[in-house]
């Protein structure tokens, strides 16, 4: 395994990509909060 960390996915180029990504993000931080 290597030391380093590496993300899971490439960062989003189209803008209607990093959208969808914000969503998922902001969606999943919303349950975190509410779920725990």
């Amino acid at each position: 395994m290597p030391a380093e960390i590496a993300p899971l996915r490439r960062k989003p180029v189209q803008q209607r990509s990093a959208q969808r990504v914000e969503k998922m993000l902001a969606a999943t931080a919303g349950l975190i909060d509410e779920v725990g």
